[in-house]
């Protein structure tokens, strides 16, 4: 499995919620989170994380680029990633504690 991160603008967002909701994507899984909640950045910017087998990303990150996503790499690919998986862990220890 990779984990790779994407950065839309908001003027993008439309088209990052249509590429999102074709089957495949729902089938394999993702998260869209907005830059300034996860604490990462002050512009008006949604990170999408996938994580999947790279054939995932050979036969469908055309239309991620193409709907303008940019691939966050390097430190920034690092501080998002941690955010997120952060965020996620934290809502599965309080559903466990709930649950």
């Amino acid at each position: 499995m990779v984990v790779k991160i994407y950065k839309f603008e908001k003027s993008d967002y439309s088209k990052l919620q249509a590429v999102t909701k074709q089957d495949h994507f729902a089938r394999n899984g993702y998260i869209i989170r907005e830059g300034k909640v996860l604490g990462v950045s002050d512009d008006d910017v949604y990170y999408l994380y996938i994580d999947g087998p790279e054939e995932f990303f050979q036969a469908h990150e055309k239309e991620i680029l193409e709907a303008g996503g940019k691939p966050v790499e390097g430190s920034e690919y690092e501080l998002v990633k941690e955010a997120i998986e952060r965020e996620e862990n934290n809502v599965a220890t309080g559903l466990a504690l709930f649950g």
